[in-house]
């Protein structure tokens, strides 16, 4: 019975997949075919220098590529994103999403990302959906709680996360860690609410890599946050005891909620079996900001629509790149931040130390090697510039406490930006169920560019060829 509903679930989930395309030929880079071969490309950096050869031939050759292709297609980079995005399979079949209207500025930090949920839910008539690759005993869990226990009893709420099991939670946890019945016991202690449903994602591998790494919230298929934030203690403020881990978020209103819901009950399914969500017609488009949903499923390996929507979004820029995310080394993004510098200066904040035991066992490494990576592969080496992310008191966060960053995005040219729950690295671009959003609208990405921008003033060099006061 068990297998017949997973090829239940297969048959639906291709179904709703994207038809794709032939794929332009240079693009193939981005995704290798099979272990071998992304064996072959990681392990090449480890060589002598007279053996593994010139690290900048196979990103000054994707750049000059990818420059052709875009001088032959004319495409803007949004246009280019979603190009890319069409190319290997989604969650989803409809990628792109037009008249949808940003809410308020970025949500910076813990509590702006659980106040904007909580304001969510408040307004729930219907449904509130809750995705979480953690969902811990928190403040932010508790702030949830108390929302929901106000909702009227005809809103339905789903909540769908991973279990504390695998690679992320090996310390004081175990590799088996928590069976979907412990998940539902933790839960229901911090959801008693009767309106609550909850869902347990299947994992599928002993160690935990083909996990539900999604986050956010929808409400009535209309709203929705944005985020790269788990709800747990590390992501709390520190004035009530939290860990302070810097993330971002967006509240948006429009198709791309409806979107949003459909991937999230997509999950729901593949982890809970058909649920009983209603159909939700169309609403007017309250704005006029396009945004394109870059999903992926868990376990899809280097071929996946995500991937390859971001690499366009850093190959495509002819300015500035700028990136954050809290761990580096998945070889096709560090290819696709090192072709990006044969046109544009790449501004790339990391967290130092971060998750570091987690990302040596097959994942690619910690991030300093990564930057020495990203530094022999660079094209224009010139125009690579990266830094430590550094707290406004000068403090350097050092692993997972002291208040690192986690938070994840891009933009590129201050016109297209990807805000999500995707990292840069392996776990993320090859095992993770992931989904991020496009921006295709200045305004908005100009808001989030100016937050990095301030954190990019105040933190520490890791790496800078030329100008130790460059900034974007």
């Amino acid at each position: 019975m068990r297998r017949l509903r997973l090829l239940v679930v297969a048959l639906v989930a291709a179904s709703v997949a994207p038809a794709v395309a032939s794929t332009p030929a240079h693009y193939a880079a981005l995704m290798p075919k099979g272990w071998p071969l992304r064996f072959r490309i990681s392990a090449r950096q480890f060589l002598p220098p007279a053996l593994r050869g010139d690290l900048r031939d196979r990103a000054r050759a994707l750049a000059a590529a990818h420059d052709a292709y875009l001088r032959e297609t004319q495409l803007t980079i949004g246009d280019a994103v979603l190009d890319a995005a069409r190319l290997a399979p989604s969650t989803m079949r409809r990628l792109d999403y037009a008249g949808n209207r940003v809410v308020g500025g970025p949500l910076v930090g813990g509590r702006a990302i659980a106040d904007g949920i909580v304001r969510l839910i408040a307004g729930a008539r219907r449904e509130v959906i809750l995705q979480s690759f953690i969902f811990e005993d928190s403040w932010m869990a508790r702030q949830i709680a108390d929302a929901i226990a106000k909702l009227p009893a005809a809103v339905k709420v789903r909540v769908l996360v991973h279990p504390r099991r695998g690679y992320a939670f090996s310390k004081g946890v175990g590799i088996l860690g928590e069976n979907p019945w412990r998940t539902r016991r933790r839960l229901r202690a911090l959801l008693p609410s009767a309106n609550v449903e909850l869902g347990v994602w299947r994992v599928g591998d002993l160690f935990g890599t083909a996990s539900l790494h999604t986050k956010g919230a929808i409400v009535d298929g209309e709203r929705a946050i944005v985020t790269d934030s788990n709800i747990q203690r590390n992501v709390d403020p520190v004035e009530v005891g939290g860990g302070g881990w810097f993330q971002l978020g967006m509240e948006v209103d429009g198709p791309i909620a409806k979107a949003l819901r459909e991937d999230a009950l997509s999950a729901w399914q593949r982890a809970e079996g058909p649920s009983d969500a209603a159909h939700l017609e169309k609403s007017a488009p309250p704005g006029d900001t396009r945004f394109i949903l870059l999903g992926k499923d868990a376990a899809s390996g280097a071929r996946s629509s995500a991937n390859l929507g971001y690499g366009a979004l850093l190959l495509s820029a002819r300015d500035k790149v700028r990136a954050i995310t809290p761990n580096l080394n998945d070889s096709a993004a560090v290819l696709a931040l090192a072709a990006a510098t044969a046109h544009a200066d790449v501004y790339v904040v990391l967290s130092k130390g971060f998750n570091e035991a987690a990302q040596w066992l097959f994942q690619g490494g910690g991030n300093a090697r990564n930057v020495r990576r990203l530094r022999a592969m660079a094209a224009d080496p010139n125009r690579l510039h990266v830094r430590w992310y550094t707290l406004p008191d000068g403090r350097v966060p050092v692993g997972n406490s002291g208040e690192p960053s986690h938070a994840k995005y891009a933009s590129a040219d201050g016109k297209v930006m990807i805000l999500g729950s995707q990292n840069l690295d392996t776990q993320s671009w090859k095992r993770s169920r992931e989904v991020s959003v496009a921006g295709d609208d200045a305004a908005t990405t100009a808001q989030f560019d100016q937050v990095f921008d301030g954190i990019w003033a105040r933190s520490a060099i890791a790496y800078e060829a030329v100008d130790p006061e460059a900034s974007p």
